[in-house]
């Protein structure tokens, strides 16, 4: 069953980037544990990425899922493309059609799904007009391989010409005690067209474990929803029963 996930003001996340490794060792089978937990939790937007573990995030989602076929129905995925790295390990951003459809494949293959619910450009290539990104992305969305398209990282005005082209249905970027970059713009767009905005905190030990519906009213309330122990009957790996609500100042766009 194919589920919006920016229907509601929040939902519960589960980010998995250190499924890969990424914040230290990790097992496979502590994966399996947590992606169980989070779902008798009601955890269940589970946001990954092609680039976590070379993959291994979206194996490890892609085998939990495999062994109940009951799960996918349960479970809002969203991964990410655009990251690449050269022969020397140099990093580069790659938003070119050939690049988001031969990624998109290797993402489906890997999750063993045949479309991703929201599918985030990782990092925009400033080489390439985000007109033409977006368009291509809304091109697979009527060919329905994907559900929604999510930005990371961009900067306000990219957002509002990629909003221009095809309504985008989430916005992530790192927001912490240390980065607050976001209040400058960023928030108050999201608040302007929408959006979801998927705060996530890397530095400090992965994603937030939420998804933030700005509002024009309080263009910059946070809120933080750790996992509820029952899904919401209307209705980004431990978590806990209660919610956390981070204010702070609208410094305006």
């Amino acid at each position: 069953m194919r589920r919006r996930v920016w229907r509601h003001g929040t939902v519960s996340a589960v980010g998995c980037m250190s499924f890969g490794g990424f914040y230290g060792p990790t097992s496979e089978a502590d994966t399996m544990r947590a992606l169980a937990r989070s779902l008798e939790l009601g955890a269940d937007f589970w946001d990954t990425a092609n680039v976590y573990g070379d993959g291994l995030c979206e194996s490890l989602i892609g085998k939990f899922l495999a062994e109940d076929p009951g799960r996918r129905s349960r479970v809002t995925l969203a991964t990410k493309f655009a990251i690449r790295r050269r022969e020397d390990g140099v990093r580069f951003f790659d938003n070119s059609a050939a690049h988001m459809r031969e990624a998109l494949h290797g993402s489906l293959k890997r999750l063993g799904v045949d479309h991703i619910d929201l599918y985030y450009v990782h990092r925009v290539d400033k080489s390439i007009p985000i007109e033409d990104t977006v368009g291509e992305l809304a091109r697979l969305i009527k060919a329905g391989r994907i559900g929604a398209i999510g930005l990371s990282e961009a900067a306000p005005d990219t957002l509002r010409r990629a909003h221009a082209v095809h309504p985008i249905a989430a916005v992530q970027s790192e927001y912490s005690l240390w980065t607050r970059n976001p209040e400058f713009g960023l928030i108050q767009t999201c608040a302007e067209a929408g959006q979801l905005w998927s705060p996530s905190r890397r530095s400090d030990g992965g994603i937030s474990a939420a998804f933030c519906k700005t509002s024009r009213r309080s263009a910059t309330r946070i809120s933080a929803i750790r996992t509820r122990a029952s899904r919401a009957s209307t209705g980004d790996a431990t978590a806990t029963a209660s919610t956390h609500i981070l204010s702070s100042p609208n410094h305006g766009a």
